[in-house]
């Protein structure tokens, strides 16, 4: 029963099995299992595959996150999903602002000098600005 109503959601094509149904509107698929939502992906291994350990995730090796295939999914922790991430060249790096100081590009409350507190005021009183502008 659970097989054939999760089955009849996704469209088989040569490569990847795109899930049809509802999604998590993130790319991601999910399906109601057991009174709780559960990633399609997750739920398409653990039919062919049975449970999912604690702690690891299911990973695609296609990178395209309706997939449903299970040929396209494996195993990993979260340091794996990041490395097969970076070595296919799609982790996302921060972009450096040159605007701000150096230590509040490591720091979110930034550091307290002069220059800082000055671009601190500037960027409020820009921003208030705007916020008035909208209003009126």
């Amino acid at each position: 029963m659970i097989m054939e109503r999760f089955w009849s959601k996704v469209e088989k094509t040569n490569g990847c099995w795109n899930w049809k149904a509802s999604g998590r509107g993130v790319g991601y698929g999910a399906f109601r299992y057991n009174g709780k939502i559960v990633d399609a992906h997750r739920m398409a291994y653990m039919l062919v595959n049975g449970p999912i350990p604690d702690n690891l995730l299911v990973c695609h090796t296609c990178d395209n996150r309706a997939c449903v295939n299970p040929e396209h999914l494996f195993l990993g922790t979260y340091s794996d999903n990041m490395l097969d991430c970076s070595k296919k060249g799609r982790l996302y790096k921060r972009p450096v602002r040159n605007d701000i100081h150096p230590s509040q590009q490591a720091y979110s409350y930034g550091c307290r000098c002069d220059k800082c507190k000055a671009m601190q005021a500037a960027r409020i009183r820009d921003y208030r600005r705007r916020k008035k502008l909208q209003v009126a």
